[in-house]
């Protein structure tokens, strides 16, 4: 038997890219390949058409979004470096990029491009991520957007 081969699709509300692109991917006649959407709770209907149209492809929508990276970063993209399959675990060493134009909560724009990385470890069972952990070093991002991390006082 040939080793498996898993094609990892990180989405995010790009029905008609993610249906071109699955479109493609279903023609491949290597014989022991999976292909992975990573939904990152899409807002269109991106998750239903996959299920429906492409019930051979492996779903994992996540339960969390990066609603809050989009509206500081409009430019945000996160290369994946690195991809690791080890059963059902996937690791994922990445690299993101962007440039402060939006506004959060807390803080004001300060139109500086940013880039950092960082690792995910996804636990995947039945198709689904059941759990995850990532690392990236906030302070990192902090400093690149020109602010300054003062220790507490003691």
């Amino acid at each position: 038997m040939r080793p498996l081969v898993s094609i990892i699709i990180p989405h995010w509300n790009g029905i008609d890219v993610i249906i071109e692109c699955l479109d493609s991917l279903i023609k491949v006649t290597y014989p022991n390949l999976e292909i992975i959407v990573v939904d990152n709770t899409s807002p269109d209907d991106s998750c239903a058409m996959i299920k429906e149209k492409f019930p051979e492809v492996k779903l994992i929508a996540n339960k969390e979004n990066v609603a809050s990276i989009r509206t500081m970063f409009p430019d945000f993209n996160v290369t994946m470096d690195e991809l690791i399959i080890a059963g059902d675990y996937a690791v994922m060493r990445w690299t993101a990029t962007g440039t402060d134009t939006g506004t959060s909560d807390d803080m004001l724009p300060t139109g500086k491009e940013v880039k950092f990385s960082g690792a995910s470890i996804l636990h995947i069972v039945a198709g689904k991520s059941i759990e995850t952990w990532q690392y990236y070093n906030n302070a990192a991002i902090l400093i690149q957007l020109g602010y300054t991390i003062t220790p507490p006082e003691e």
